[in-house]
């Protein structure tokens, strides 16, 4: 049985629209944030918010902004297996969790 906020029939996640910060909102936010700056491009998303930085220093991120309706314990999975990915097989091209 799924506890009442992760239930599968819940769908505010399909009627939330996903964020819509401009470019320069999240520009600002990863520089006072993270100290990041770079050239920053929307990618293709279903319900988040993401970009690709290609930051000054010659690094690469993905910036996941998530969708205000997602539960928390969605957002966490995605990271843990992000971060267990880096430690099983460091050299796989996955995003590193910063």
């Amino acid at each position: 049985m799924f506890p009442e906020n992760l239930d599968p029939s819940h769908n505010d996640l399909l009627v939330t629209p996903a964020p819509a910060f401009t470019n320069q909102q999240v520009k600002e936010i990863l520089r006072a944030r993270f100290g990041l700056v770079g050239d920053l491009l929307p990618l293709e998303s279903e319900r988040d918010q993401n970009f690709h930085l290609a930051a000054a220093t010659g690094e690469h991120f993905v910036v996941k902004i998530a969708n205000s309706a997602e539960h928390p314990a969605v957002v966490e999975l995605q990271t843990k297996a992000l971060q267990h990915i880096a430690a099983i097989d460091p050299e796989l091209p996955v995003p590193k969790v910063q």
